[in-house]
Protein backbone atom coordinates (compact mmCIF):
# COMPACT_ATOMS: atom_id res chain seq x y z
CA UNK A 1 0.00 0.00 0.00
CA UNK A 2 1.37 3.68 -0.64
CA UNK A 3 1.36 6.28 1.61
CA UNK A 4 -0.96 8.76 1.07
CA UNK A 5 -0.13 12.27 -0.49
CA UNK A 6 -2.11 13.48 2.21
CA UNK A 7 -0.60 12.07 4.93
CA UNK A 8 2.53 13.81 3.92
CA UNK A 9 1.23 16.51 3.62
CA UNK A 10 -0.81 16.40 6.69
CA UNK A 11 2.57 15.68 8.50
CA UNK A 12 4.21 18.54 6.40
CA UNK A 13 1.68 20.90 7.18
CA UNK A 14 2.36 20.45 10.99
CA UNK A 15 5.77 19.42 10.38
CA UNK A 16 7.25 22.61 12.67
CA UNK A 17 4.69 22.50 15.79
CA UNK A 18 5.43 18.62 15.79
CA UNK A 19 9.17 19.18 15.91
CA UNK A 20 8.92 20.31 18.80
CA UNK A 21 6.27 18.58 20.58
CA UNK A 22 6.74 15.13 19.56
CA UNK A 23 8.81 12.90 22.02
CA UNK A 24 11.08 10.72 19.07
CA UNK A 25 12.50 8.36 21.50
CA UNK A 26 9.59 6.82 22.59
CA UNK A 27 7.79 6.83 19.75
CA UNK A 28 10.56 5.51 17.51
CA UNK A 29 10.90 2.60 19.92
CA UNK A 30 7.32 1.40 19.57
CA UNK A 31 7.97 1.85 15.98
CA UNK A 32 11.07 -0.39 16.34
CA UNK A 33 8.95 -3.47 17.76
CA UNK A 34 6.28 -3.31 15.67
CA UNK A 35 8.99 -3.90 12.99
CA UNK A 36 8.14 -0.15 11.32
CA UNK A 37 11.71 0.98 11.53
CA UNK A 38 15.34 -0.16 10.84
CA UNK A 39 17.66 -0.55 14.26
CA UNK A 40 19.63 1.88 12.14
CA UNK A 41 16.79 4.49 11.85
CA UNK A 42 15.97 4.01 15.69
CA UNK A 43 19.84 4.43 16.67
CA UNK A 44 19.90 7.52 14.57
CA UNK A 45 16.80 9.15 16.64
CA UNK A 46 17.93 7.68 20.00
CA UNK A 47 21.46 9.38 19.84
CA UNK A 48 19.84 13.01 19.29
CA UNK A 49 18.07 12.42 22.82
CA UNK A 50 19.71 15.41 24.23
CA UNK A 51 18.71 17.22 20.87
CA UNK A 52 15.01 16.45 20.84
CA UNK A 53 14.05 18.91 18.17
CA UNK A 54 16.48 17.02 16.06
CA UNK A 55 15.85 14.10 17.00
CA UNK A 56 11.96 14.77 15.86
CA UNK A 57 12.48 15.76 12.62
CA UNK A 58 14.80 13.08 11.71
CA UNK A 59 11.20 10.92 13.22
CA UNK A 60 8.89 12.69 11.17
CA UNK A 61 11.32 12.98 7.87
CA UNK A 62 11.39 8.82 8.05
CA UNK A 63 7.49 8.71 8.36
CA UNK A 64 7.08 11.85 5.98
CA UNK A 65 9.44 9.88 2.99
CA UNK A 66 8.35 5.92 3.16
CA UNK A 67 5.94 5.11 0.86
CA UNK A 68 4.56 2.12 3.11
CA UNK A 69 1.20 3.15 4.54
CA UNK A 70 1.95 0.36 7.69
CA UNK A 71 4.69 3.21 8.72
CA UNK A 72 2.68 5.98 8.54
CA UNK A 73 -0.23 4.06 10.77
CA UNK A 74 2.38 2.66 13.28
CA UNK A 75 3.57 5.98 13.82
CA UNK A 76 -0.40 6.80 14.52
CA UNK A 77 -0.72 4.12 16.96
CA UNK A 78 2.97 4.66 18.71
CA UNK A 79 1.54 8.21 19.72
CA UNK A 80 -1.06 6.43 21.11
CA UNK A 81 0.74 3.89 22.82
CA UNK A 82 3.60 6.17 24.22
CA UNK A 83 1.64 9.26 26.62
CA UNK A 84 1.20 11.22 22.92
CA UNK A 85 -2.43 11.00 22.30
CA UNK A 86 -2.25 14.34 22.14
CA UNK A 87 -0.01 14.68 19.39
CA UNK A 88 -2.34 11.83 17.72
CA UNK A 89 -5.63 13.64 18.30
CA UNK A 90 -3.40 16.70 17.07
CA UNK A 91 -2.76 14.99 13.48
CA UNK A 92 -6.00 13.00 13.04
CA UNK A 93 -8.34 15.64 13.88
CA UNK A 94 -5.69 18.06 12.18
CA UNK A 95 -5.76 21.19 14.38
CA UNK A 96 -5.40 23.30 11.93
CA UNK A 97 -8.50 24.52 10.96
CA UNK A 98 -8.75 27.45 7.80
CA UNK A 99 -4.91 28.30 8.06
CA UNK A 100 -5.63 29.11 11.75
CA UNK A 101 -4.22 27.33 14.91
CA UNK A 102 -6.54 26.13 17.34
CA UNK A 103 -5.92 25.52 21.08
CA UNK A 104 -3.75 22.63 21.77
CA UNK A 105 -3.24 21.63 25.23
CA UNK A 106 -0.05 19.53 25.20
CA UNK A 107 1.28 19.49 28.72
CA UNK A 108 -0.02 17.64 31.08
CA UNK A 109 0.51 15.08 33.73
CA UNK A 110 -0.20 11.59 32.84
CA UNK A 111 -3.11 11.38 34.85
CA UNK A 112 -4.49 14.08 34.30
CA UNK A 113 -7.91 14.56 31.69
CA UNK A 114 -6.55 15.89 28.45
CA UNK A 115 -8.91 18.22 26.04
CA UNK A 116 -8.04 19.11 22.65
CA UNK A 117 -10.37 22.52 21.30
CA UNK A 118 -10.48 22.37 17.46
CA UNK A 119 -12.58 25.10 17.72
CA UNK A 120 -16.52 25.14 16.37
CA UNK A 121 -17.69 23.82 20.10
CA UNK A 122 -15.90 20.72 19.40
CA UNK A 123 -13.18 19.18 21.77
CA UNK A 124 -11.89 15.69 22.27
CA UNK A 125 -11.06 14.36 26.11
CA UNK A 126 -9.81 10.91 27.49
Amino acid sequence: MVLCADHAAKLGSLYADLSTRLSAAGTASCMYQHGALTLRELQSIQCLRDRPVEAAETLLNIVIEQTDRAVYDSFLDALRHSNQQHVYQWIVYDCYNAGTRSQLLVTYPQSCICQISLGGGRSFGY
